[in-house]
């Protein structure tokens, strides 16, 4: 009944660049906003002193790296598993494979986040149970949203 309805009253949205371009800046100045928390919390998880903070310039950065760097690898784990979780007529051995590449990648963000997002010298080993923990718990939110 809806999906009627829907077909019915869909139209071409109207050219509206403008409005385009101004929801992509302000979906990016929102990414870099979540990315800068990100690394201030990372700075106080770890203890960073205030004066070994980075500067906003070198901050802002940071965050733009960090952002495109995390973006490629969630679109790449989300589409991972979506394939695993929208494939429900293929094998099981393929949606296994989904989800167990889903779950490499995620645990990878996660190493990378915690050991990037900070100008504290962090080593891998001191991040890797929560870089696991927080990779697994991830990959099941994608398999259950999927």
């Amino acid at each position: 009944m809806i999906g009627d309805q829907l077909r019915r009253n869909v139209q071409e949205l109207p050219d509206k660049g403008v409005a385009l371009a101004i929801g992509i800046a302000g979906a990016l100045w929102a990414g870099l906003a979540g990315i800068k928390a990100a690394q201030n919390a990372m700075d106080h998880v770890w203890d960073v002193p205030m004066k070994r903070q980075p500067s906003f310039p070198i901050a802002v950065l940071r965050a733009v790296l960090m952002l495109l760097t995390l973006g490629v690898f969630v679109l790449l784990a989300s589409f991972l598993g979506g394939v695993a979780a929208g494939t429900e007529d293929a094998p099981v051995a393929v949606r296994l494979a989904g989800i167990a590449g889903t779950l490499v990648l995620n645990v990878s963000i996660f190493l990378v986040a915690y050991r990037v997002l900070t100008v504290e010298d962090v080593r891998w080993r001191d991040v890797v149970i929560g870089a696991l923990f927080a990779g697994i718990a991830w990959t099941v939110l994608q398999a259950l949203g999927g």
